[in-house]
């Protein structure tokens, strides 16, 4: 009987093989919503290296038994598809782009972030990640850099002012502060020669929705403009939305809602209105919403924006609405078995709605002049 048995080299190798795919896959989960919660790159590196060892001493024990014969034996063609998956990894990983920790400051703040530069031909354009409310940190924003570096824009994701390793301030300062501590990181990019100084824009979402406006109109250096859930409505519409809609338990209907609203509030900055700047900004523009957002009314605010620019006669602007999209623009569905918690009300999937990031990368690229050399755009 010829040998057929299935020998612990065998094992070894399919087994490491299997186990430098999983790993090598792990790369699409920089992509994924999960990415806010842990880097992904490093567990990866170790899986991925795991595997590459398994087949390497899959491999020896194979070659130990019998010589290799590579039109009759799988162990080497094995090896070797572990060894491109591995370097697949390795190299979309790790060498697509620079990374470093940098400071930047505005008055007495200093501000600590990531900045992420693609390789290639320079100078590039570069996009600043602009933060929702609370003590948000750039490992909150860590999937967008990650969608952002990858369609060849350079990234500035800092920690917000008091949070992290940023020093100084509070996060619920004035918007205007706020705002100035990005125009403190355009500053810091117009200083470095990888950068175009003339190709910097604001991504913002949820409360970056009235800051990057506001960072927008108080520079003449910002050069397109990006708003995801946020913009149209008042921070005290907003509120009242969202604690309505948490108390109803589903997204109520904010067309009718917010014309009984009371005009008490409690706290500073809660009439602060972005429409008028948005009116007023003649820069690109692209505002995406969710409506299934219980946070901010998503049709009302895309309404409102897209009422203003057109009555303003704005000529480049886009805003899109996604059906069954939360806040955050992930899938929302019901009844599910795979979802996972959130702060907002009931479950989510664990990835953005379709055709979210397909509308982000189609808009960048009709905008934003890139070296095709450093982009590798994910879709």
């Amino acid at each position: 009987m010829k040998a057929t048995k299935f020998s612990k080299g065998n094992f070894t190798l399919w087994l490491g093989f299997a186990v430098t795919l999983i790993g090598s896959l792990s790369y699409f989960l920089q992509f994924n919503p999960l990415a806010r919660f842990f880097d992904p790159r490093q567990s990866g590196l170790y899986i991925v290296l795991g595997g590459l060892a398994m087949s390497v001493i899959g491999l020896g024990l194979g070659i130990r038994r019998a010589p290799i014969n590579w039109r009759r034996n799988l162990g080497a063609p094995i090896f070797v598809s572990s060894l491109v998956l591995a370097g697949f990894y390795i190299a979309n990983t790790f060498f697509v782009f620079q990374e470093e920790e940098v400071h930047f400051t505005n008055g007495e703040v200093k501000l600590a972030g990531t900045l992420m530069i693609p390789n290639g031909q320079g100078p590039h354009p570069a996009v600043i990640l602009m933060h929702g409310s609370g003590p948000e940190t750039r490992a909150g924003y860590r999937v967008n850099a990650n969608y952002f570096i990858r369609q060849g824009l350079a990234v500035l994701n800092y920690d917000k002012r008091g949070a992290g390793a940023s020093i100084g301030g509070h996060p619920r300062d004035s918007y205007e502060a706020l705002a100035r501590d990005a125009l403190a990181g355009l500053a810091y990019l117009q200083s470095r020669p990888e950068i175009d100084p003339t190709q910097i824009g604001l991504w913002g979402q949820s409360e970056g929705g009235w800051t990057a406006p506001l960072a927008a109109s108080l520079s003449d250096d910002v050069a397109f403009l990006i708003v995801i859930s946020g913009g149209g409505v008042t921070p005290k519409e907003q509120g009242y939305f969202e604690d309505t809609s948490r108390s109803a338990g589903y997204v109520v209907d904010a067309f009718e809602l917010i014309e009984g609203l009371s005009p008490e509030w409690h706290e500073a900055d809660k009439s602060f209105d972005a429409l008028p700047i948005i009116e007023q900004l003649d820069i690109p523009m692209l505002f995406i919403d969710g409506e299934n957002d219980v946070l901010v009314p998503g049709k009302l605010n895309a309404a409102r924006i897209s009422n203003v620019l057109n009555a303003a006669g704005h000529k480049d602007f886009m805003v899109k609405v996604f059906p069954d999209a939360t806040h955050g623009l992930m899938a929302a569905p019901s009844p599910c078995s795979i979802c996972m918690p959130n702060d907002e009300i009931g479950p989510i999937l664990p990835w953005y709605v379709s055709g979210y990031w397909e509308t982000v990368t189609e808009w960048v690229t009709e905008h934003v002049a890139v070296n095709s050399e450093a982009a590798d755009v994910v879709r």
